[in-house]
């Protein structure tokens, strides 16, 4: 863009959007004043009948009172306005057609747009999206939280409530981003990144929408505008407007906010109090500060994308202004009651005056008339009503001081004073001209208030573009930030640095250069600094430059002596002697360097973290040196937060040090001194899955918790200079207990220190906030602690934290006993995080996580393992028996419709064959379609398993691979029914295999039996691992006959005239027969002439005789070594998780309607009288003797078997049932129950049984 000339004035227009008016500013880019400006109001809000609490404008008023400003302007200035720039009010949402979004229209000769094919502007102010609502929307992958009003929101909104609404409109954008794509005659909308935020759904750290999530969602991805960076230009003027030439560059539209702070804001410790229609406290971030991955709806303090990457911390309410205005409307509403007309002006005036003359009320009024985002539930009240402050003077008092506390309560001084702040620069039209207002603020901040400050939108946003259009807005911004706001390097944003240097002409030309940090990986702490990175962009500027022109001569001894290198400073603080560190303070003053210059740190490591690695006995007198030097200075808040800069350390702090290290006093020292408690050592080394590597959460508080340091972890969250937000989350989304979970290792010493510091911040941060769920945080992979545990297969964690009870804290607790009789109890269990009926729960990660370790063990853990019985006999069984049902048919229909094709069309050449047109065929043609039908379903149905499941070979001995075979024998079928449509022979030998592997599949079904289904497994482990094991031969052997027989019968070649009449395989009895001499070894391979295919009839064989030959063998072997015991307790573990498996995928495959109804336990209110707390729990009874009474002996008439006691987490051990038919024997259900059973057989010896 070519610079204007500046030999004639020109101007840049700056247009402000708002929710009541419109106001229009030309900015003299020269001398950076405004020179003409206008406002209108608007008078735009609308009625909605459809519902009570939207809020809707017409955008054609808007438009017509932005026409009104517009033709205020002098036509002279307009002509020479070189650059358009817009804002307007933030969330709402607007939707038009791209091609007829409006109608130019020539009046007077004058260029304007009307509207035309467009909605009504649904406001930041609409409520149609309840707390209800919003809860039912998938969670944003942002750092903000999604609410009413928010651009996505009103389109879910419509999605649910009025599909039809948005398919008539192609795009969608705020009222400013409308303007902006009317004037430059946009297909697409563009947006800022400001606005992009204001809608949700939107990750400033990467600067895009969360499509992923959005798709997933159904969410219409066709009008999410194209996004921008704020101060970007969206494109030019497609013609002119009210004078302003065609291409001039319009800039794409901010949100009203920030550039209203970008008008006033003169310092980086100004905090902005703008009170208007709302309220907003606002204070500029570090430009190192990152904002937390995911949102928090309960924090009041939101951060707003401001220009260049950085934040603005907002405590942005929606009361402010309007309750007032509220106020003085129910007056004037009252006096029009009674027959008074008095105007809004003179009631306001009145107010005012007896306010100022009450100068304090001890009537107090919470004046939340419009909720506030992070707490929509909130209302109103007044409270302290006594006959002495009922006057005009107390009410209006006590009125405007809860508009102030409420603010205040959002941003405390003591946060404001934490950052840094020195004073709150007041503005907006609410504030500036209520002096009730102001003497409130100074009362409550006690900050010093700077009043008149001009806080205009239209205003900022013309000197963002200003600045743009200068050709160099990087070099303009940074003079803005350092210059004129007087900022700190700390904060600046840009990277550029400008330091001294002090090295003498010859010095500096015979110095080494510097090697650059090629290596990833360097030692946290050495002695050794033969190479000290720099930043690339660092700029020196040399002290001695003009000795050299005057040619001056210094004693370098003398200079050497009073110099502090690197090197010198840390041996001095390594050592701990405050007195090598004497002089230190004058030579840094006089040589105007600081202790955070890049001469003084080596890959970010400065002085202070050297010495606090190098602390003797846990003191080092050099620290509270460097802290007073550092504190003289007035970089001490830089100082203490350097970091590590390095890829392996990265973002070590001071504060991390002084943890890991144990040093009470220290952290104490520095969090008082202004340590950031949120800073994250974000390095390789701080990251999990790493081979050496600490993972502590990255966070200070984190990292106090998983060193056990529980006096730490109380400081931090409660100390009166900066309390830890316990929320807080590192890079992965964990917060402190996922940490915590993160390094439990199960063995009884971390378990115990692990479980204590749990229990112990629950309990702290409960006691320090009521209204925060530590345990409902989800990390960015959607997992709450407990899942975590679950996942990471942390057992001894997992089962506290699931049977949790803590006295006194009911409502932290997951278990509650309902009652206890004897050793009988029966317990409540919360299955929030557990239950597979939410997402990502505990239940689920286990059940198919099969990589997980003691996972087994984990399913024997209450309620889990009551949940899955419960689940299985409430819906599970009978959909598995249906299942059954419907296989075994199509099994039957498979073999009678194989059968017939090959019998009926035997004389055929080759296939296709035709139908018989006869009852027959009619028959075979049925069949073959239900066969076809039913592959098609395994093999969809497998595709569909193998991606939810994500099966390893490693896995396959544990979840069964039946999966596999249904999905083989699907395969199987198809390619045998493509080579039969190809008149391919061939087809046969894949027909058969497909047949044989239907038969052996029916064992999937054995999981209903328990007694088959732990042979099943056994059998299963028993073909993969090739291990000795005890099978059964009544499970295989009738499974194996039929597709046996049918094999040979559908591969024998015989002729249908045969010489002489030998028994051939089409004989069932003697198929049998045959089949089972194979069983025994005693098998003749030589009738294997007569088969068409002998590989596949190999293959079948072998198969058939490892299934009943080798198998019985293995059993004999395991018998004899007594292994069968073994096998059978692990295998029923094995058969309980496949069990769980098979429930949950029937649990899956349920509609929503039906899953709602279905589901485990009931809803419970164990608020115990006090505040609700409504849980969705399971009732699980329980016996534990050892708990009801430890001195009761047990009484055993066989002291050598004592049985193990039970507990409500191990599951009893049942006997073993050596033989199927005890399965089925009445003589066995009827016998009354032993204490112990014991099976008589020649390995096991006879011994006496009571």
């Amino acid at each position: 863009m070519a610079t204007p000339s500046s030999v004639s004035e020109w101007f840049v227009l700056g247009v402000d959007l708002g929710s009541t008016s419109v106001k229009v500013a030309l900015l003299n880019a020269q001398s950076g004043s405004v020179t003409d400006s206008k406002s209108f109001p608007t008078n735009s809000d609308l009625t909605c009948s459809s519902h009570t609490q939207a809020k809707e404008q017409d955008p054609v008023l808007i438009m017509a009172a932005l026409d009104q400003c517009m033709e205020a302007l002098p036509r002279s200035k307009l002509k020479d306005v070189k650059c358009i720039g817009v804002c307007g009010q933030m969330h709402g949402i607007m939707l038009w057609k791209s091609k007829s979004g409006c109608e130019w229209q020539s009046l007077d000769d004058t260029m304007r747009f009307v509207p035309r094919d467009v909605s009504q502007l649904i406001t930041w102010q609409d409520g149609r999206c309840g707390a209800e609502f919003l809860s039912s929307l998938p969670k944003p992958d942002s750092h903000q939280c999604v609410a009413t009003g928010f651009g996505c929101a009103t389109v879910f909104w419509y999605m649910n409530h009025s599909p039809e609404f948005l398919s008539g409109y192609s795009s969608a954008g705020t009222i400013q981003d409308y303007l902006v794509s009317m004037l430059c005659d946009l297909d697409k909308c563009v947006m800022s990144g400001q606005n992009a935020a204001s809608w949700g759904y939107f990750n400033t750290s990467t600067s895009q929408w969360n499509t992923q999530i959005l798709r997933d969602a159904g969410f219409p991805l066709h009008l999410l505008p194209v996004v921008v960076d704020s101060g970007a230009m969206a494109g030019k003027t497609s013609s002119e407007w009210f004078g302003i030439p065609a291409h001039t560059p319009v800039g794409a539209a901010l949100g009203d906010f920030q550039c209203s702070v970008y008008s006033c804001m003169m310092d980086h410790r100004d905090a902005v109090l703008n009170m208007s229609t709302s309220a907003q406290l606002t204070f500029s971030m570090p430009a190192e500060f990152t904002p937390p991955s995911s949102p928090d709806p309960l924090c009041p303090v939101a951060y707003f994308p401001y220009f260049h990457d950085s934040y603005l911390a907002v405590a942005a309410s929606l009361n402010g202004g309007n309750v007032l205005a509220t106020f003085v409307r129910m007056l004037d509403s009252w006096m029009k009651e009674f027959g008074l007309e008095v105007s809004e002006s003179s009631i306001y005036s009145q107010l005012i005056q007896s306010a100022l003359a009450q100068s304090d009320s001890s009537l107090t009024v919470t004046c939340t008339l419009l909720g506030e985002r992070h707490d929509p539930n909130t209302s109103a009240s007044v409270s302290q009503i006594s006959p002495s402050n009922l006057s005009l003077g107390h009410v209006t008092r006590a009125v405007c001081r809860g508009v102030i506390e409420n603010i205040a309560t959002m941003m405390p001084a003591q946060k404001l004073r934490a950052a840094g702040v020195q004073r709150i620069i007041g503005s907006g039209s609410a504030l500036s001209c209520n002096p009730v207002l102001q003497q409130e603020v100074e009362r409550i901040f006690q900050f010093p208030i700077v009043y008149g400050k001009s806080v205009d939108s239209a205003v900022g946003v013309a000197m963002v573009f200003s600045d743009q259009t200068q050709e160099n807005f990087d070099w303009c911004w940074e003079t803005k930030r350092g210059i004129r706001m007087s900022k700190s390097k700390s904060s600046s944003i840009s990277s550029f640095s400008l330091e001294a240097d002090d090295q003498s002409m010859d010095e500096s030309s015979k110095a080494k250069p510097k090697k650059s940090c090629l290596k990833d990986k360097m030692p946290m702490d050495s002695n050794y600094l033969d190479d000290v990175v720099e930043p690339s962009c660092t700029i020196k500027f040399n002290l001695h430059f003009d000795k050299g022109i005057r040619k001056v001569k210094e004693e370098p001894s003398q200079h050497e002596t009073e110099r502090f290198t690197i090197k010198r400073l840390f041996e001095a603080v390594s050592s701990g002697e405050v007195s090598k560190l004497q002089g230190l303070h004058m030579y840094l003053h006089k040589n105007m360097k600081r202790l955070t210059d890049s001469q003084y740190k080596s890959n970010g490591k400065t002085a202070l973290l050297k010495a606090l690695l190098n602390l003797k006995q846990g003191e080092n007198e050099t620290i509270e040196h460097l802290l007073e030097i550092a504190e003289k200075m007035g970089h001490l808040k830089e100082f203490i937060n350097a970091a590590y800069t390095d890829s392996y350390y990265k973002g070590q702090t001071a504060l991390h040090v002084a943890i890991e290290r144990r040093s009470m006093k220290f952290v104490q020292m520095l969090v008082q001194k202004g340590a950031d408690v949120h800073a994250r050592a974000c390095g390789k080394f701080f990251q999990p899955n790493q081979e050496m590597c600490f993972y502590f959460g990255e966070l200070p508080m984190s990292l106090a918790a998983c060193t056990n340091q529980p006096d730490i972890v109380d400081f931090l969250l409660d100390n009166p200079y900066q309390p830890v937000d316990v929320k807080q989350r590192d890079s992965h989304g964990n917060t402190v207990l996922h940490a915590l979970v993160s390094i439990a290792d199960n063995s009884p010493e971390n378990t115990e220190f692990v479980i204590a510091i749990y229990d112990h911040i629950l309990i702290k941060a409960d006691q320090l906030h009521l209204k925060i769920k530590l345990e409902d945080i989800e990390n960015n992979e959607g997992l709450t602690p407990i899942a975590l545990a679950a996942k990471k297969g942390k057992l001894e964690l997992f089962k506290h934290i699931v049977q949790r009870e803590l006295r006194g804290y009911r409502h932290l607790s997951r278990k509650i006993t309902e009652w206890a009789y004897g050793p009988v109890c029966s317990s409540l269990y919360d299955l929030s995080s557990l239950d597979s009926y939410e997402k990502n729960s505990a239940l689920e990660t286990i059940v198919y996580g099969s990589q997980i370790p003691n996972r087994l063990q984990m399913l024997n853990i209450e309620p889990l393992n009551r949940l899955i019985t419960e689940k299985w006999n409430r819906f599970a069984h009978r959909m598995f028996l249906f299942n059954f049902i419907a296989y075994v048919a199509y099994l039957v229909v498979f073999t009678s419709s194989a059968f017939y094709l090959e019998t009926e069309n035997r004389n055929q050449s080759r296939p296709p064959f035709r139908y018989t047109q006869n009852w027959n065929g009619f028959l075979v043609m049925t069949g073959h379609i239900i066969t076809t039908t039913g592959a098609f379903y395994f093999f969809i149905r497998g595709l569909i398993d193998m991606l939810r499941k994500r099966p390893r070979f490693q896995s396959l001995v544990i979840d069964g691979y039946t999966d596999q075979l249904f999905f083989l024998q699907a395969v199987l079928f198809l390619t045998s029914a493509l080579l039969y449509c190809f008149s391919r022979d061939e087809y046969l030998a894949f027909l058969v295999l497909c047949l044989a592997l239907s038969w052996i599949n029916l064992l999937y079904f054995s999981r209903g039996s328990k007694n088959l289904g732990i042979y099943s497994v056994m059998i299963q482990k028993e073909s993969i691992q090739s291990r000795s094991g005890a099978s059964r031969r009544q499970n295989v052997y009738p499974l194996t006959t039929p597709h046996s027989h049918k094999t040979r019968f559908t591969m024998t070649s015989e002729t249908e005239y045969e010489p002489c009449k030998k028994p051939t395989y089409k004989n069932i009895y003697f198929t049998t027969l045959e089949l089972f001499k194979f069983t025994i070894g005693m098998g003749d391979l030589e009738f294997t002439d007569h088969y068409k295919y002998k590989e596949v009839f190999y293959f079948l064989l072998i198969v058939y005789i490892v299934m009943t030959y080798i198998l019985l063998l293995n059993m004999l072997i395991a018998l004899m070594n007594q292994r069968v015991e073994d096998l059978s307790v692990e295998s029923t573990n094995i058969w309980k998780l496949q069990r769980a498996i098979t429930t949950l995928d029937m649990e899956w495959i349920l509609p929503e309607c039906l899953k709602r109804k279905l589901r485990s336990g009931e809803e419970k209110d164990l608020s115990g009288g006090r505040e609700p707390d409504r849980r969705w729990c399971f009732s699980v009874e329980e016996v534990n003797w050892t708990q009801w009474n430890r001195k009761v002996g047990i009484i055993n008439e066989d002291p050598g078997k004592c049985k193990e006691e039970s507990s409500p987490t191990n599951v009893q051990k049942e006997p073993s049932r050596r033989g199927l038919l005890q399965t089925f024997s009445k003589r066995k259900t009827q016998r009354p129950p032993r204490r112990e059973e014991q099976e008589l057989t020649v390995l096991n010896p006879v011994s006496s049984m009571v």
